[in-house]
């Protein structure tokens, strides 16, 4: 991730708040560039460099705190080191040099150093809340003398003002100061510290829903529901902004107006839900959320996430059977009453116990819990819950079976689960869910260790990796979350729910007789701590007992869809992208043996591969290595020709012209063409086109890019395609490591580098003559737009260039969108960045289907739309091991079929192939 993304509002302390945030250059034993975040608590600096840590300074620890010339300057013997090489740890605490120096970029040293002063002075308040109370007086003027960007409202004339305030946006264990700004048409939110996107813009046309809430102790607040990506198969996936207000008043004046907006939202109330489900028209899952969401749990809190129930009870069987009774847990009663020993010792506690008098010291709902589930997912959030620290490996998440155990028999144990244990899709789940952190879910990862982090190692021996799955989920965490969907579905919980939701939402919550009064049900003078680490009990919808649901309603819904799109009956949606549209015509798969290296063996081998009308060509590493052109649908060689390509650690660059006609490099330095119907080479280019080896070429229909060490060289086809006229050189500022090239429809042509000193550039150059005869010089053309780096400090694997953006992929998993603005000056920063939490191998981009794939290392293959949203996940497209691991891929939009490589010399073949076709011999 780049630096400031890299950085997450997690890393901060509790209640802990950014106030300002700035480039910088930070000197102590070496000098770094990064960002600098001044908070109300500390200082952090976030370098640009994956490899180096977050460094987090107290301000109970600055000393000597002074403006020197352009800089400043303090004394600090303790560090706190975070995230070092862009992995969650636990937080290092360690001695150093105690002179640092900060020279901020765009920022005046004499501002930036006023402000930490009055935070350092602050620090040294004994008294909380004195100090607390100081610290937000000068937060408010701080935000009092931030004025809002009207540059980025998107019309000055059609928008009419409705309201503006200050105001905190809400996300788990965190918030962010900002101001909003609301208009007739558009939602503004602009953060007080900047980031990424300086204002982030939400249309009211896409209001799907608003309620009021209640956010720590009864501040107003609102959480407004946005459809994020419509789906071609009807399903929507919702984004949430949570938001406090400084005034009530406030804060129902955009309740009023946005709830002008929320026509879809009519006929969705309590009673309609409940009606609903009641005739089988909605799944237990989707009630079971509506109900959360309308007692006020949401997403973006964890003190109050959405609570689902445990429904099964066998987590040892060989073999899950749910047509048995004694399977399922008893939803009649609540957790801690399920056990009788256990209850009977509450109950004796609860009778000597001084008034107010609750039976459960913990909840069955709270941060805590849900970070517990979570943490392979979301580990940031534990750190910051527990301090810096992962908690002890003992009492970490680690088995299904244990776990249950646990909520079953210990006094001080009764959490419930989370909606993760039971979702299916994307659409089933919010943004905001903790499974979706990067914006992918697939069911049952939040149980794997899919980030490899150091966990610890328990009393037994055994690290914490992976939690233990039942035996019959037979060690896939997919499996374990469809059968308990299945579970929840079932007609045995069906007629059983209406007692847990007495026991929840209904007339049963915070009763001593049911077993439900809780600490935080009694606790008066509460603080926003104590929620954070008790939970709340959800509002009661309900004052008399739910009613049943029939059998016959049960056995409907669970064929039925969802109104968020879920369907249990494994109905195929409607195609939206390649892996959608190849699985429903029945997708298959061929392979044949492409390339065997004797010399080399399996291990380090690179390939270059490009598909265009049912042909494909490739070249690898290796000695006297073979050019060759195959028949896509046969695997067929069509014909072969030697490289001498001279760079060893590089497969030779090939370009695809036709179906029978390729070009490559001889002798490294020349381009050579290769004609299949004369079978013969030709020289394209003179000895002196490069004075370096080649190392990348591209190709359009009238252009050709080529790029080495020295230059970068755009040519054009002369005398009947027979040879290359050299039209430019470029200067790419840096050793090109990908090239890429598209030609408009306009004769103008779109080349894309990116080079070793993370330099993204973009030249627009007309393919003709200038008016007046002129020919084109090397001098005649600068780059239109540069990418602002959005590497990570890892290596770029692979870039992807259309007519409107650039997408470049890094080995740590990093996938940058940037849009291309022709017109904008200065570096543009990606309007998207996704982590996928594995190493980008490779992609293909330019799909019929305005997508592009992304393969990771760990043999999974994602395909996302144009704006960086993912439509699918596919994993164990190929082994991950080491002797089958992917080397490259290709598109062949003539067959529409993805080709990969492979590093044991095999080539694979996904899509609508001809599986009749005989299995050709090796080529």
């Amino acid at each position: 991730m780049v630096g400031r993304e890299r950085f997450s509002t997690l890393l901060l302390e509790e209640r802990e708040l950014i106030v300002e945030d700035f480039l910088a250059e930070y000197r102590n034993q070496q000098q770094s560039k990064g960002w600098v975040k001044i908070c109300t608590k500390n200082v952090y600096f976030d370098p640009e460099l994956l490899e180096q840590a977050v460094l987090r300074f107290p301000f109970t620890k600055l000393e000597n705190l002074r403006v020197v010339e352009s800089s400043i300057t303090f004394d600090c013997e303790m560090v706190t080191c975070l995230r070092q090489n862009g992995v969650d740890h636990d937080y290092l605490t360690r001695r150093c040099d105690s002179k640092h120096e900060v020279l901020p970029r765009f920022k005046s040293p004499i501002e930036v150093y006023d402000l930490c002063q009055r935070l350092k002075n602050i620090s040294g308040i004994s008294s909380t809340s004195e100090r607390d109370a100081v610290i937000q007086s000068l937060v408010d003027n701080h935000e009092s003398n931030a004025t809002f960007d009207v540059t980025a409202m998107r019309s000055l004339t059609a928008e009419e003002l409705v309201l503006e305030d200050k105001v905190r946006r809400i996300s788990p264990l965190s918030e962010t100061l900002g101001t909003l700004r609301l208009t007739n048409i558009n939602l503004y939110f602009m953060p007080l510290h900047g980031g990424l996107r300086p204002v982030d813009i939400y249309p009211l046309s896409r209001v799907v829903g608003r309620r009021r809430l209640e956010y720590g102790i009864h501040e107003p607040s609102i959480e407004i529901t946005f459809s994020d990506l419509k789906r071609e198969d009807d399903a929507t996936e919702h984004l949430s902004l949570m938001l406090v207000f400084s005034e009530e008043r406030h804060c129902l004046i955009a309740e009023l107006l946005l709830g002008n907006h929320c026509e879809s939202t009519r006929g969705l109330d309590l009673e309609s839900c409940e009606s609903a489900w009641a005739a089988g028209a909605m799944s237990n899952y989707e009630y079971l959320l509506r109900l959360n969401y309308f007692s006020g749990r949401s997403f973006c809190d964890l003190s109050q996430y959405p609570v689902f129930p445990w429904v099964l009870s066998d987590y040892s069987s060989d073999s899950l059977d749910l047509s048995n009774p004694g399977s399922y847990r008893e939803l009649s009663k609540s957790v801690g009453a399920l056990s009788e020993r256990r209850l009977e010792l509450v109950h004796e506690r609860y009778n000597e116990m001084p008034e107010p008098r609750f039976l459960w010291g913990t909840h069955f709902s709270s941060a805590a819990a849900v970070i517990y589930y979570l943490v392979r997912a979301v580990p940031a959030a534990m750190l910051k819950l527990q301090g810096g620290k992962f908690d002890e490996p003992n009492r970490l998440f680690n088995s299904l079976l244990g776990t249950w155990m646990s909520v079953t028999t210990s006094t001080s144990d009764v959490k419930e689960l989370i909606p993760e244990f039971f979702a299916l899709t994307n659409s089933e789940l919010p943004v905001e869910s903790g499974a979706r952190t990067n914006g992918l879910y697939h069911p049952g990862d939040f149980l794997c260790n899919l980030q490899n982090l150091d966990l610890g190692i328990r009393q037994d021996g055994e690290r914490v990796e992976n939690v233990r799955l039942p035996p019959w989920a037979h060690h896939s965490a997919e499996q374990f979350i469809r059968m308990n969907r299945l579970a929840l579905e079932s007609d045995h919980v069906s007629q059983r729910l209406h007692e847990w939701i007495d026991l929840i939402f209904g007339c049963k919550s915070k009763i001593v007789d049911a077993h439900t009064l809780y600490f935080t049900d009694v606790k008066e003078n509460q603080t926003f701590d104590s929620l954070i680490q008790f939970g709340k009990t959800p509002k009661r919808l309900f004052n008399n007992p739910h009613p049943r649901r029939s059998a016959d309603a049960a056995a409907l819904s669970v064929a039925s869809t969802s109104s968020r799109g879920n369907q249990l009956d494994h109905k195929k949606p409607k195609a939206q992208g390649f892996l959608k549209c190849i699985a429903e015509s029945g997708e298959s798969e061929k392979a044949f043996s492409l390339y065997r290296s004797p010399e080399q063996g399996k291990l380090g081998m690179k390939c270059n591969l490009q598909c265009k009308d049912g042909v494909l060509l490739s070249s690898y590493t290796g000695k006297d290595s073979v050019i060759s052109l195959h028949d896509s649908r046969s695997f067929k060689r069509i014909r072969a020709t030697k490289s001498y390509h001279s760079v060893r650690e590089i497969a030779p660059p090939i370009a695809l012209l036709s179906s029978s006609s390729f070009v490559f490099t001889d002798e490294s330095t020349r381009l050579m063409a290769f004609d299949v119907y004369s079978g013969s080479d030709r020289l394209l280019s003179s000895d002196y086109s490069h004075s370096s080896p080649i190392t990348g070429l591209c190709c359009t229909r009238s252009a050709f890019v080529s790029t080495s060490a020295d230059s970068t060289n755009l040519w054009t086809w002369g005398d009947g395609r027979k040879n290359l006229q050299l039209r430019c050189q470029l200067d790419p500022e840096g050793v090109v490591r990908h090239i890429a090239c598209v030609q408009l429809h306009d004769q103008n042509l779109l080349i894309a580098t990116e080079s070793n000193q993370a330099n993204l550039m973009l030249w627009k150059i007309p393919l003709l003559d200038a008016e007046d005869g002129r020919d084109i010089t090397e001098d005649a053309y600068e780059a239109c737009w540069r990418g602002a780096a959005a590497s990570d400090g890892s290596q770029t694997n692979g870039m992807c260039l259309t007519e409107e953006k650039i997408i470049v992929i890094s080995d740590s998993g990093q996938v940058a969108i940037y849009n291309l603005d022709l017109a904008r000056r200065g570096p543009a920063d990606p309007i998207k960045l996704v982590q996928l939490g594995r190493s980008a191998i490779c992609m293909v981009g330019g799909l019929p289907t305005g997508t592009f794939l992304v393969a990771t290392d760990d043999g999974s293959l994602t395909e996302f739309d144009g704006e960086g949203r993912v439509l699918e996940l596919r994993r164990e497209i190929w082994k991950y091991d080491s002797d089958e691991s992917l080397i490259n891929m290709c598109f062949d939009a003539e067959l529409n079929v993805l080709v990969y490589a492979l590093s044991n010399g095999v080539v694979c073949v996904l899509g609508e192939v001809n599986v009749d076709d005989p299995n050709p011999k090796s080529g």
